[in-house]
């Protein structure tokens, strides 16, 4: 039987494209010292971050004046 190596397949860039969900590792470390830390792998999503404590916080919407709201 013989092995031959499979051919490498040309990716086409799409400008469209928008950047998928990441796999983030997070440490949160424990109130006591001598225990370990936790690890924890998170999806963040596109309209989330990820703060420095280890939260995963939402986008929120600007706040818009009134004046601007209604035009007159």
């Amino acid at each position: 039987m013989l092995w031959r190596p499979l051919p490498e397949r040309e990716k086409t860039p799409d400008e469209n494209r928008l950047p998928g969900p990441k796999e983030v590792k997070v440490l949160k470390f424990s109130k006591r010292g001598g225990q370990r830390p936790e690890v924890k792998t998170l999806r963040v999503l596109g309209n989330q971050r990820l703060t420095t404590t280890g939260l995963i916080k939402r986008a929120k919407r600007k706040p818009v004046s009134i004046k601007k709201r209604n035009p007159s």
